[in-house]
């Protein structure tokens, strides 16, 4: 038996995934009922990209051999990929969590809360927390603008500023909370 496998192995997010589908697939293949029927992984890399996993989409769909997909990474790669799978190849998505995701296919599974769902519960957190102003610094991604999005719906404060950063961005956030601090003291 073999899965497909897609996300972005060479990220260093992707290459956490990747190995943790090798240790399940390890443990699983290690069990006496699998010993006859050994389950192997074709991985493939998608860079995180829509159009490249929608191409690999394809190609596992056209491969005899694969029977089921574990991936894409992340939610833009799985969106589109999810569209090739739909009524041939059932994809379980492990961490793409974009609210497009949900119903987009009966053949399409995601196993982590979307970011609906996410951006609702932290801003819930922040309410009981009594926090009342905030500012939104989110990644330009289809992941980020989700969560900010779903976040800026159900937060009940004010948002002094909702922004965007780059794509992998560094993880230096002082400059960005220095200039609310200047801009929008308390």
């Amino acid at each position: 038996m073999t899965l497909g496998s897609a996300g972005p192995w060479d990220q260093t997010y992707g290459a956490m995934n990747r190995r943790g589908i090798e240790l399940a697939l390890a443990e699983l293949n290690a069990r006496p009922e699998y010993r006859d029927a050994q389950i192997s992984i074709e991985f493939r890399n998608d860079s995180g990209s829509g159009a490249r996993a929608a191409q690999i989409a394809q190609e596992f769909v056209d491969n005899p051999e694969i029977i089921a997909v574990v991936g894409h990474v992340n939610s833009g790669a799985m969106v589109s990929a999810a569209k090739v799978y739909d009524g041939q190849l059932a994809a379980v998505a492990t961490t793409a969590s974009s609210p497009d995701l949900t119903g987009i296919s009966p053949w399409a599974f995601r196993v982590i809360s979307s970011d609906s769902a996410n951006g609702i519960e932290i801003a819930r957190w922040a309410a009981r927390r009594g926090l009342t102003r905030t500012a939104i610094l989110y990644e330009n991604n289809p992941y980020g603008r989700g969560l900010a999005d779903a976040f800026r719906t159900a937060f009940r404060g004010e948002v002094i500023s909702i922004d965007p950063i780059a794509e992998g961005a560094d993880q230096d956030f002082e400059p960005h909370i220095a200039y609310y601090k200047a801009e929008r003291p308390t």
